[in-house]
């Protein structure tokens, strides 16, 4: 059975830049670190974490490759999506050089957007209890549920929450 590995993984990266050096060559390449055995096992075996320090500038000094290279090939190893890939990531050109205090209202106003269009229409998402117990024990007025029912709340209906 032949194993298959993402083609930036580490496996391929070791096998495209070991040329026709043995593994004991690459050893030596590393400056002892990582042995022959890890190298072997790492460019044959699926990648099960990162390698310590000592291992990713090894690898980067027997492969004659960046050291962010040697990290990206594990990452990608792993399933981690790298720059570039995660379609889970927005960037917003100058947002970066607004005040601290924009830029967390922007960070805040994306989780909220995300929990709304990840919870189904009609459901109300778990909402942590109240820090302060007397929040708990506040009651919608009849204008906060009008209020809510004209804005569209989720499950928000006035003719059933009639205060």
């Amino acid at each position: 059975m032949t194993k298959t590995f993402p083609a930036d993984g580490i496996q391929n990266l070791i096998l495209n830049h070991k040329g026709d050096r043995s593994y004991g060559r690459l050893e030596r390449d590393a400056g002892g670190y990582p042995s022959s055995r890890a190298l072997q096992k790492a460019a044959t075996s699926p990648a099960s974490g990162f390698p310590d320090p000592r291992t990713i500038s090894g690898l980067s000094r027997a492969l004659n490759v960046p050291i962010a290279d040697v990290i990206r090939a594990y990452a990608v190893s792993l399933g981690l999506p790298m720059e570039g890939e995660d379609k889970g990531v927005l960037r917003i050109v100058g947002a970066g050089t607004l005040p601290k205090q924009s830029q967390d209202l922007l960070i805040s106003l994306a989780r909220e957007l995300r929990t709304a269009y990840e919870t189904p229409w009609g459901e109300q998402p778990e909402v942590p209890a109240p820090a302060k117990p007397e929040l708990a024990a506040a009651e919608l007025t009849k204008d906060d549920v009008e209020l809510a029912a004209r804005v569209g709340d989720h499950g928000i209906d006035p003719e059933e929450n009639q205060p």
